[in-house]
């Protein structure tokens, strides 16, 4: 069975536009509304929705005078000097939308919920802070603590959305795989949610966070977007079950619409007195779990597979700073037209090997921890590079930040606010 019947069979449906039946008399499932659900049928209203989309003089270009003085954030300065279409409009010239992002006070999309902020938009964050921070919240963003399975609260016909940013979801491979129910529910089922709120309330774009993970191959050559995809797990499933989803949202309707595969975001961003960056409960990624080793909160690291096909036998991986991927977030909002769906991958394009990662953070540190050795990890590929080249091309996107000594050290000095030294 191809990637595209397991998921029909998963989701239980047919055609693109044809719901699910459900039970709704015993679905007793927290977030799941029993009333008929008319977003998705015949009552729908395009008309109103094309008024939506033609009452926008045009695709917003975000900007803002307060980006006009250089961040003493290198990671943002570098981004306002390489952007300044973005940051760097006179006020007369920008146009303001309103935006909800889902999970705003994540990692990622708290990044991108400050660069919106500071380009002048009006941010409304839904979060249920099951692993997301309030600190990361931007003061001026309206926030709701909300699952998203109850988006629909927010994202009315009223509210006037221009736009949704969508972050909300659960990331933990090895968690996926104990626990696929629970990415089924959140993943797959939360953003089905936010898909009907989005047709009920005619919201004219989309931009999704997905992963790069979903690719399979030898990494002989960088992955651009016509690589097979095959998951190897739930968490990879679930992602490009939703990229499935939207897309066909997108053909049955004037949605417009991107998806951004990532290639292992990483860095950090100081934005004010607040530092944005990874803290996961397990941690599970490669940089922060140094880190933690070369803090002292690791006893040592262990470095799994050494006799891989790579220059020094270890795993290849593409490392992007968070910056540069909110930058490309904003850049994709703009070439948004509708009816239209893009699929964008986002990585540095070329890799750094689990060696390198490892030798570069005991350089930013300064400090030594013990090492030891594994086998090879099943299913880890020895190379997994992303190509951007399509991102570069269409929407200008270069990363500003590809340096892996720059990437760990704002990651360092992330981890230092967080914990001390």
């Amino acid at each position: 069975m191809d990637f595209n019947a397991f998921i029909l069979v998963l989701l239980g449906i047919g055609p693109w536009g044809h719901r699910p039946d459900f039970d709704r008399e015993n679905d007793a499932r927290p977030g799941i509304s029993r009333e008929p659900d008319t977003a998705l049928g015949n009552s729908w209203q395009p008309d109103r929705y094309l008024q939506r989309i033609h009452s926008l003089d045009s695709v917003p270009r975000p900007g803002s005078d307060a980006m006009m003085v250089r961040n003493p954030d290198p990671a943002v300065d570098a981004l306002v000097t390489a952007y300044p279409e973005i940051f760097r409009q006179p006020p007369q010239e920008r146009t303001s939308v309103k935006l909800l992002v889902t999970g705003g006070a994540g990692y990622i999309g708290s990044v991108v919920a400050h660069q919106l902020v500071d380009a002048g938009h009006e941010v409304v964050i839904l979060d249920d802070l099951s692993t997301g921070f309030p600190a990361n919240l931007p003061p001026r963003a309206t926030f709701h603590e909300l699952s998203i399975h109850r988006v629909a609260d927010v994202l009315t016909p009223a509210a006037g959305f221009d736009g949704v940013l969508h972050f909300a979801a659960k990331i933990e491979v090895a968690e996926s795989v104990a626990n696929p129910e629970k990415y089924w529910w959140n993943n797959i089922e939360g953003s089905l949610a936010l898909l009907r709120a989005v047709r009920a309330a005619g919201t004219p774009r989309l931009i999704f966070s997905s992963t790069g993970s979903m690719y399979t191959g030898d990494g002989s050559t960088p992955f651009d977007e016509s690589a097979e995809v095959r998951p190897a797990n739930p968490y990879a499933a679930t992602k490009a079950t939703v990229d499935l989803m939207i897309a066909g949202e997108c053909g049955a309707s004037e949605l417009g619409a991107a998806s951004l595969r990532y290639f292992n975001a990483s860095g950090a961003v100081a934005t004010g007195d607040t530092h944005l960056g990874e803290r996961h409960e397990p941690e599970s990624h490669l940089i922060p779990i140094l880190l933690q080793a070369a803090a002292g909160q690791r006893d040592s690291f262990t470095l799994y597979g050494t006799d891989y096909p790579t220059p020094d036998g270890t795993c290849i991986r593409d490392y992007v700073h968070v910056a540069d991927l909110a930058a490309a977030h904003l850049l994709a909002l703009e070439a948004i037209r509708p009816g239209e769906y893009e699929v964008y991958n986002l990585g540095n394009g070329s890799g750094y090997s689990n060696r390198q990662v490892l030798d570069t953070v005991r350089e930013v540190t300064g400090r030594d921890f013990p090492v030891h050795y594994g086998p090879r990890r099943p299913g880890d590929p020895a190379v997994c590079v992303a190509a951007s080249g399509k991102a570069g091309t269409r929407l200008g996107w270069k990363p500003q930040r590809p340096d892996l000594a720059d990437i760990v050290s704002d990651a360092w000095e992330f981890h230092r606010s967080v914990h001390g030294d």
